[in-house]
């Protein structure tokens, strides 16, 4: 499948998440890839061994393009509009999309770079956001995102 190729440096798990990602939402895209890719970073910072006690904030609100990138950290987190563990969030005005995740010890905050919003600045087709998807998809995660660690924010008492 398109978009899908190894990537050397990642685990073979984001190959199969993509192939998994790609027919739940339609297409690769830009957003779908950030999604992907900032789940990962997650599972890795927070040290999440399953999809349980994982808890998104998709700060993406709700208009496409970058609604998809829920899409994306519902397959790599785990988290679900089924379980109840992810929500949407509005975009707060003049800052780009964002990610919160939580897992059961610490939460993570992680945004977008200057680097990886100016790539996705001029997309104006299909085939340039598919394109654009499978480009990102070679980036490294300091290259697309700024992270630090966060207050936790879900509210679960534990």
């Amino acid at each position: 499948m398109k978009g899908c190729k190894h990537r050397p440096g990642l685990p073979q798990i984001y190959d199969e998440a993509c192939r998994m990602a790609i027919p739940f939402h339609g297409h690769l895209g830009p957003y779908l890839v950030f999604g992907l890719k900032m789940g990962f970073l997650a599972r890795e910072e927070l040290k999440l061994e399953s999809h349980f006690h994982v808890y998104v904030e998709a700060g993406s609100g709700r208009k496409t393009p970058f609604s998809c990138m829920a899409d994306g950290l519902q397959i790599s987190c785990g988290a679900t509009l089924g379980k109840g563990n992810i929500r949407l969030a509005e975009i707060p005005e003049g800052s780009s999309v964002y990610a919160k995740v939580e897992g059961k010890e610490k939460a993570l905050h992680i945004k977008l770079t200057k680097a990886a919003l100016e790539f996705c600045r001029d997309i104006n087709s299909w085939q340039e956001a598919e394109q654009a998807g499978e480009e990102l998809g070679h980036w490294t995660f300091e290259k697309l995102f700024h992270w630090e660690e966060c207050e936790k924010f879900w509210g679960v008492s534990k």
